[in-house]
């Protein structure tokens, strides 16, 4: 039988009772198939979620964070388009807080700009400055996001 010591066991459980736990708030937003026409639905949908996060973040300080889970595009966005990232882009920047995203099947369906899956996901990334697998540590839970096209 090991020998433990009592008194650094209960320093430490004393000060783990101190430490407050970090506290974060995320929105996950799946298939957003964005539509240039009905962005006016899109905006009310984000206020909303942006709202809910502002909230979090100032009752209990939580770190907040939107990840979003690819198809960005409807098909008058021309999905998977340098046009659609761009729109997809202005749209997340508006949550106002951290964000991530994955790529979906639809967003990588841009041959009208690229006439490869590999060049549109370069573009993908060019227009997101992110990876397309991530890991992402938010606190008390640590993110992953995954490529769902084999590339």
């Amino acid at each position: 039988i090991e020998r433990v010591d009592v008194g650094f066991a209960m320093a430490m459980a004393q000060m783990a009772m101190k430490t407050p736990a970090k506290r974060f708030a995320a929105a996950v937003v799946g298939d957003l198939h964005l539509s240039p026409k009905r962005m006016d639905l899109f905006h009310q949908g984000r206020k909303q979620l942006r709202d809910c996060l502002e909230q979090e973040k100032q009752a209990e300080g939580a770190r907040t964070h939107v990840f979003q889970l690819g198809d960005l595009g409807a098909g008058d966005a021309r999905p998977g388009t340098t046009q659609c990232f761009q729109l997809a882009r202005h749209f997340m920047e508006g949550f106002e807080t951290e964000w991530k995203l994955v790529t979906g099947n639809h967003d990588l369906e841009g041959f009208e700009d690229f006439d490869s899956d590999e060049a549109n996901l370069i573009g993908w990334k060019e227009v997101f400055q992110q990876e397309h697998h991530w890991v992402e540590d938010i606190g008390p839970a640590v993110c992953i996001g995954l490529l769902t096209t084999r590339v």
